[in-house]
């Protein structure tokens, strides 16, 4: 059973058309070592992270934006699967922290999550907000946006579902759910509670890419 979202929160973010196509990735950091431009407490999170015992160790990093302002994402492959990642933001003081796990191409997926993070800073997101997104590779892979929700439906996240207090800033764990044109139709109709009954009935697969 899916928790019901706060229907006060529904909304919808519509990414600008070359949104994406123009959030310039600018390295990668290939290797188990965080980057040394991260803060205390993005550093902490990503602990948090590469902690979770299904996890491997071969994090990986992702960065777009310029000197003055820097988005991340971290990557790291699942223990038992290693077509699956677990793909998180890194808030750089309090806001959301964008978590999914999935078996879709983790470079394309990471940018998402770096972008979602932009738009963190900018006060608007929420739980059970939809962002939908003009990106060809949710387009050419059936979907339209994401959902966020907490991650306490996700069997690897769950145990972050809780609000991240450290250095006084708080992360809110905000699991990141792919939709297709049908569910956000759905949502749009009915609001996060019918799009959560929706999820509920047709037994939404949280990490197969491919199976909408």
């Amino acid at each position: 059973m899916w928790p019901r979202g706060d229907s006060r929160h529904d909304h919808a973010i519509i990414s600008p058309t070359d949104s994406l196509q123009s959030f310039e990735y600018h390295s990668e950091i290939p290797n188990k070592l965080m980057p040394e431009s991260l803060n205390r407490f993005q550093a902490w999170l990503a602990a948090e992270v590469m902690n979770l015992p299904q996890l491997a160790e071969n994090v990986s990093w992702r960065c777009w934006g310029d000197a003055s302002e820097s988005h991340y994402a971290g990557v790291v492959t699942a223990e038992s699967d290693s077509s699956l990642s677990a793909i998180f933001s890194l808030p750089k003081q309090t806001g959301h922290w964008f978590l999914t796990l999935s078996d879709g191409d983790a470079d394309s997926l990471a940018k998402i999550m770096a972008h979602l993070d932009e738009y963190d800073a900018s006060g608007e997101i929420h739980q059970s907000h939809v962002v939908r997104f003009d990106y060809a590779y949710l387009d050419q892979n059936g979907y339209v946006g994401v959902y966020l929700c907490t991650p306490i439906v996700s069997p690897l996240f769950k145990q972050l579902a809780a609000p991240m207090v450290f250095d006084s800033n708080t992360a809110h764990p905000t699991l990141v759910i792919f939709i297709t044109e049908s569910e956000y139709e759905v949502w749009k109709d009915r609001g996060s509670d019918g799009l959560l009954d929706h999820f509920d009935d047709v037994d939404k697969d949280l990490v197969s890419f491919g199976s909408n």
